[in-house]
């Protein structure tokens, strides 16, 4: 029992570790401007990347992953009427409605998605899914920019997209 919390405050400090690096990366690659309102799809609060002090200015929604996209989407896509910031979409790691909420943004959003650990196993699972999503993405039409760096002992790989208006 004591090894099992051993091993889950291990992956608990890691995972802190991983999204302090992954929102530092996302400002300072201006991937995340002070306008945007962030949704993050989480396993759960103690997860999210939103909870760093780095977003501090930002509106910000943390749902979620098994949560159906269009109702939170739907609320925050209300809250725009007055034209202030767009939708980012982040996300560190990938999850089954992942693609679901990303659709959700191609037409007026950004999003972010990737992943940031030091666990190679996560890493190389993660990023076989977001190749294979980006090469679905390119091959439609949607120019995403791919970030690859290890940082701190920390693997990122990150796929970005920012709605440009007069995209086809």
């Amino acid at each position: 029992m004591e090894k099992n919390i051993l091993i889950k405050s291990k992956n608990v400090s890691n995972l802190k570790v991983a999204n302090g690096i992954l929102a530092k990366f996302l400002i300072s690659e201006r991937l995340v401007l002070p306008s945007d309102i962030l949704i993050e799809s989480t396993r759960d609060i103690a997860s999210s990347i939103l909870i760093n002090e780095e977003f501090h200015k930002n509106r910000k929604s943390i749902i979620l992953s098994e949560i159906d996209p269009t109702k939170i989407f739907f609320s925050e896509l209300m809250e725009l009427e007055d034209g202030h910031g767009e939708i980012n979409f982040l996300s560190n790691g990938t999850f089954p409605n992942s693609k679901n909420f990303i659709a959700q943004v191609l037409n007026n959003g950004a999003f972010n998605v990737g992943v940031c650990t030091s666990d190679n196993h996560e890493y190389a699972r993660n990023n076989r899914f977001l190749q294979r999503f980006k090469g679905n993405l390119l091959a439609i039409g949607i120019p995403v920019t791919e970030h690859q760096e290890t940082l701190s002992n920390y693997q990122l790989y990150l796929l970005s997209y920012r709605y440009k208006n007069g995209r086809k």
